[in-house]
């Protein structure tokens, strides 16, 4: 997948991955009218899907809490937003071998430098998905990973004595 794959590529993709392994790649689903990602997986994503009739409905006519849908909007309405001044803090944790989380926290163990990516399924047995094939959260997520451990200090010890290994 890359982001050259139509969406009904990609809804395809998630679907079958969602009846392959029971889960979707990454903990995420998009408003289809916004774009914007909501956190869905364990029993909250299959409320969901149970809601809409399956993951392949989940995935086409998903909307987000609050979002008013496009056939709702009237085409001669305007407003101005004013942004409030308000930071949303995204809290990512490890919730599989190879996911993105994880990649970025092996990478500044073993002292790689960054390379944002991650794996279908496990480490090295399953397809890598590199950055430009990643969605915006995927990529935050590695960082954090990466980050996490920066600082925690966690680094793989080589033995050559050299006080950075």
């Amino acid at each position: 997948m890359n982001k050259n794959n139509t969406p009904a590529e990609v809804i395809e993709y998630l679907t079958n991955y969602y009846e392959t392994f029971g889960n979707l790649p990454t903990p995420v689903i998009e408003c289809q009218v916004s774009g914007t990602a909501y956190t869905a997986f364990g029993t909250n994503l299959k409320g969901k899907i149970e809601k809409a009739g399956g993951i392949k409905e989940l995935l086409t006519t998903f909307t987000g809490k609050g979002v008013v849908k496009k056939a709702d909007v009237k085409k001669e309405v305007t407003a101005t937003i004013t942004p409030r001044k308000k930071t949303t803090t995204i809290e990512f944790k490890r919730s599989r071998h190879g996911d993105p989380f994880d990649r970025g926290s092996m990478d500044s163990y073993y002292r790689r430098s960054r390379n944002p990516h991650y794996f279908v399924g496990g480490t090295g047995c399953s397809p890598r998905i590199e950055e430009a094939q990643m969605t915006e959260l995927e990529v935050l997520a590695y960082h954090a990973g990466f980050d996490s451990n920066e600082r925690e200090g966690d680094y793989k010890d080589y033995g050559w004595g050299n006080g950075r290994y």
